[in-house]
């Protein structure tokens, strides 16, 4: 067992769907396909993330979602970012960041800058939102893509000011932290996607996961959570950390297709 929960279960990625076909999104985003990843936890690309790119050229993503905490905490950007920069999707990806990037703050400028310079790197099919909107087209509708920082959400709110850069739009959330989820509903948001937990990566008793996460995140541990028409999604992400195990909670790519009302 203590070789699966090492070998085996943290190199094998499972696919989860998930589909939104109801309400303002469904229509705004109709046809589209987003996969969504969080918790890489990475220094270098090993077998783990050459499987991740394979099954995402699969999928065949238009656009594709990640929710940060791409490094190793305290590590390096360069070969994460490349990495990340390197993923399919057809239109393009968009990175929040998490908790494991702001242990090394200083090292994060390589995501907006060239490295040792003030210059802006060209923007590319990648953009990093960090307390920022991307407006998506689709069919002639727009829906507004709010990445919220991790100290944003860490605070438990969100900006007035950057709910109001969304225009009114349909809105899909892109934060770290599940907690997101309660901030959320109050401003009309449809879909929060968020990560942090991996899950719980082990099957794990309730004092423990008092210690690991924070209390507003301990209910959010995996999987949807629905209130009304606001609906969170918690990725198991795909790395690991504290320990490099998973046992029942395999490392997942979460793939959202959406589609008319009663598509």
């Amino acid at each position: 067992m203590g070789l699966y929960a090492v070998c085996v279960e943290p190199l094998w990625i499972e696919v989860t769907p998930l589909r939104i076909d109801q309400g303002s999104l469904a229509r705004s985003m109709e046809g589209l396909r987003v996969a969504v990843v969080a918790d890489l936890h990475m220094s270098v690309p090993g077998l783990r993330e050459h499987r991740l790119a394979r099954i995402l050229r699969r999928i065949d993503p238009d656009y594709l979602f990640v929710l940060g905490d791409l490094i190793q905490y305290h590590g390096p950007y360069r070969d994460a970012l490349a990495y990340v920069e390197s993923l399919p999707s057809k239109r393009g990806s968009l990175v929040v960041f998490g908790d494991a990037e702001n242990s090394n703050r200083r090292g994060s400028c390589v995501a907006c800058h060239l490295p040792g310079s003030r210059e802006l790197r060209p923007s590319g099919r990648v953009r990093y939102l960090m307390d920022e909107v991307a407006i998506l087209e689709n069919r002639g509708r727009r829906t507004a893509v709010v990445g919220a920082a991790p100290d944003t959400i860490f605070r438990g709110r969100l900006d007035e000011r950057l709910m109001e850069k969304a225009g009114g739009l349909p809105v899909i959330l892109l934060a770290h932290y599940p907690r997101a989820f309660d901030a959320a509903r109050e401003c009309g948001v449809e879909l929060t996607l968020a990560g942090d937990t991996h899950g719980g990566q082990v099957p794990l008793p309730a004092f423990v996961q008092r210690r690991l996460f924070h209390w507003r995140d301990r209910g959010y541990l995996r999987g949807a959570f629905r209130d009304g028409p606001h609906l969170l999604y918690v990725t198991r992400g795909i790395g690991t950390s504290h320990a490099p195990v998973r046992f029942a909670c395999r490392p997942e790519v979460v793939v959202v297709d959406f589609g008319g009302e009663g598509g």
